[in-house]
This record gives C-alpha cells, structure tokens and sequence, in this order.
C-alpha cells in the first residue's frame, strides 16, 4: 500500500503588512536569502516563475499531504475574501459558488 507523503508546506506572502498570496510548496526555502532578489525596495520570489512581489513570508511549520494543503490554502483565500468584501489577495484567484457570493453579497 502506497503512503502518502507529508512534503506540502502552506505560506503566506506579504507585501508591507498586507497578504498578497496564499500558496502552498513542496520546497520551502531553507534560507530565506536563497528565494530574494532585490527589485527596488520589494523582494521577489522566484520560487513560482511568476515573480510575485512582497516584503515578507510566512511557511507553516506542519508538512501535509497535497489535498489537505490544498483545503487549507482554499480555505484561507475564502476567509481573506469574507473579511474582505469578497475581494481575493493580490495574487490568488478562486472561484466561489453562488452560495458562497449570495453570502457575502457580491454580485456578478
């Protein structure tokens, strides 16, 4: 019986205080200085190939399987986007169900 792996981590980006991405990663950085470039005053992580701009991160300490990573990178873009009129940080894109916009009360 094939065992599945607890090799995802979940993260948070940031820019100035503000979360810009939820994400998760099966390579953490070890050093924080291996992943940033400096681009002006903001840093860039390279990680993604998308050069997603922020001034800090966050990497949850707890490794989980892919899908419950997933769930809960799900689930923290969901609560950003009740907390926040519906809006999704900078960098993250979900699709909600009509439940979910009728309770937040976002229309299309």
């Amino acid at each position: 019986m094939k065992t599945n792996k607890r090799e995802w981590y979940n993260y948070i980006l940031r820019d100035n205080g503000v979360v810009v991405y939820f994400g998760i990663t099966k390579n953490p950085p070890d050093d924080e200085k291996e992943f940033y470039g400096v681009t002006g005053y903001k840093r860039v992580w390279g990680h993604l190939h998308n050069g997603k701009i922020f001034t800090s991160f966050t990497i949850d300490k707890c490794p989980r399987t892919r899908e419950p990573a997933k769930e809960l990178e799900t689930e923290r873009i969901r609560q950003y986007a009740r907390s926040h009129n519906g809006k999704y940080p900078k960098y993250n894109k979900i699709f909600m169900t009509n439940k979910e916009k009728q309770s937040l009360e976002i229309v299309d």
